[in-house]
């Protein structure tokens, strides 16, 4: 008898203990395991462009040197803006004295050309398709022994440049006091996702646009533009294209902003980027409604030179005795 109690008392555990566990795992946020690999992951961020050398190439461990012993370096982009990057230039170079990268045979040359992302529609929206693994470069390399002393660590350097334009569209709306808008607010925050949805995948992208529009009269309006502007892919602004090399700085052009049949007027004219990020102002002083319409098209254009840099190494080099 006692021994049947005890069994009775163990079921019950169980039962309870299960129970248990089921609401617990019930309350608990799902923890599903996500689908994606890293790099699919990271593509959806909008980096905007991104270039590396492909795994073991070069190999990060150890070179052998002499006796005609060679290794590959492949050089690699990932692009998520919409358009096409034509007209770039690709350098790879090494830390030899006397030796050039450049020499080095290709099996893969590089023709200035860097593929954008497709945009698919489907179903309730669009659908981003990032043009990943684009081969840029494939060498094969070779050193001799008497170009290497004892001890050499290699380092392999990669930079690319190119001029990118980046061109964006949303929607500028104001309203009068008197008037009863939920869509339109005279202080709002625009991001870079309202901008069409290739706005957030340029290397510099308008981080957000601080809008505050205040009534004149019946039908005009003062509107104070805050523009923030972010340097997202890692490398470097060389200034407006067609301006020579200004590192770290943007012109801004007069059809930065445009809104028909207003004057737009920012500043500062060139603005400098400190820790990736940099400020404008804009002001347009009398949007005229018209009194039929509050809302109008913002265009947003802006060009630029960029420069990306990546390194591999230091790398041993061991000479084969």
């Amino acid at each position: 008898m006692e021994m049947r109690f005890k069994e009775m008392n163990n079921v019950k555990f169980f039962v309870v203990l299960i129970l248990f566990l089921f609401l617990v795992n019930a309350c608990s946020p799902v923890n599903f395991k996500n689908p994606f690999s890293k790099k699919e992951r990271e593509s959806t961020t909008g980096s905007g462009l991104r270039l590396y050398f492909s795994p073991n190439a070069p190999p990060l461990d150890k070179i052998l040197v002499g006796k005609g012993a060679q290794f590959i370096i492949v050089v690699r982009a990932d692009n998520w803006g919409g358009s096409d990057i034509n007209g770039a230039e690709l350098l790879v170079w090494d830390n030899i004295p006397g030796h050039t990268l450049e020499d080095a045979p290709s099996s893969v040359e590089f023709d200035g050309t860097i593929e954008g992302a497709q945009v698919l529609p489907e179903r309730g929206g669009e659908r981003r398709v990032p043009a990943l693994n684009q081969l840029l470069l494939s060498k094969q390399v070779a050193y001799e022994e008497n170009e290497i002393a004892d001890g050499t660590q290699l380092n392999v350097y990669a930079e690319l440049t190119f001029d990118y334009n980046s061109q964006f569209q949303t929607r500028l709306c104001v309203k009068r006091e008197d008037e009863f808008d939920p869509s339109c607010s005279n202080i709002e925050t625009i991001t870079s996702k309202s901008l069409g949805s290739s706005a957030p995948h340029s290397p510099v992208i308008i981080d957000r646009i601080e809008k505050t529009a205040t009534p004149l009269d019946e039908e005009t309006f003062f509107v104070d533009l805050k523009i923030l502007l972010r340097n997202q892919a890692g490398g470097e602004v060389l200034g407006s294209v067609g301006e020579g090399i200004k590192i770290n700085t943007l012109s801004i052009q007069s059809d930065f902003l445009r809104v028909q049949g207003a004057e737009i007027q920012c500043s500062p004219q060139v603005v400098v980027f400190v820790n990736n990020l940099a400020e404008l102002n804009c002001v347009i002083n009398g949007l005229n409604t018209g009194r039929t319409s509050n809302e109008f098209p913002l265009h947003i254009t802006y060009d630029f030179r960029y420069r990306m840099r990546i390194k591999a190494g230091p790398i041993p080099l061991e000479k084969i005795r």
